[in-house]
């Protein structure tokens, strides 16, 4: 498989999400993003555990599965990064953690 295809599109899901950081519990916009997209794959079931957490199940069935996590959370901090194309757009909150790339 070629995963060079999906390249843009995944910078692209990376940055919209770096632009619009949304803090702990109230990430309603990230996980509508999120959710929105795992729509558009196939055999993806999309379980809504809460307002703001997914799980999406791929091929259930037999054999081996895999798991991934993903934190979503921004923290209340100013971003301070003019020199990039892409920065926080929501004042005062920023995925300042590392955990988004």
């Amino acid at each position: 498989m070629n995963y060079e295809q999906y390249k843009d599109t995944i910078i692209a899901y990376r940055r919209h999400l770096h632009e619009h950081p949304e803090v702990s519990f109230k990430e309603y916009e990230t996980a509508r993003f999120i959710r929105s997209k795992l729509r558009e794959m196939k055999n993806c079931k999309i379980v809504e555990l809460t307002e703001t957490s997914t799980v999406a199940v791929f091929n259930e069935g037999q054999g081996k599965k895999i798991g991934l996590r993903a934190d979503i959370d921004a923290l209340p901090v100013t971003e301070q990064r003019d020199e990039f194309e892409f920065i926080s757009q929501n004042e005062g909150v920023m995925h300042a953690c590392g955990h988004d790339g």
